[in-house]
């Protein structure tokens, strides 16, 4: 259901956004939380940003400080469950 709705509704989900799921596993009767959200380049240190003239990181364009998560666990969630 989530890569039909990332693939559809794009006005509130999409390939380039975090994600977070619970999932009901039934072989281990448990829940299961999957944390999709971005990582940081490791070179993305506060001095890199400031050699650049910037306070922050930007919030778009290639030096924004974030990758997408959503690919990632939604491959996560395919792969483990289905």
């Amino acid at each position: 259901a989530m890569l039909a709705a990332t693939a559809t509704m794009w006005d509130v989900l999409h390939w380039g956004g975090e994600t977070q799921a619970l999932i009901w596993d039934p072989r281990a009767k448990k829940v299961v939380g999957i944390n999709a959200l971005g990582v940081a380049p490791t070179g993305a240190t506060p001095g890199f940003f400031h050699a650049r003239g910037l306070d922050y990181p930007p919030p778009y364009g290639p030096l924004a400080a974030v990758t997408p998560g959503t690919p990632g666990g939604l491959l996560v969630m395919l792969a483990e469950y289905g």
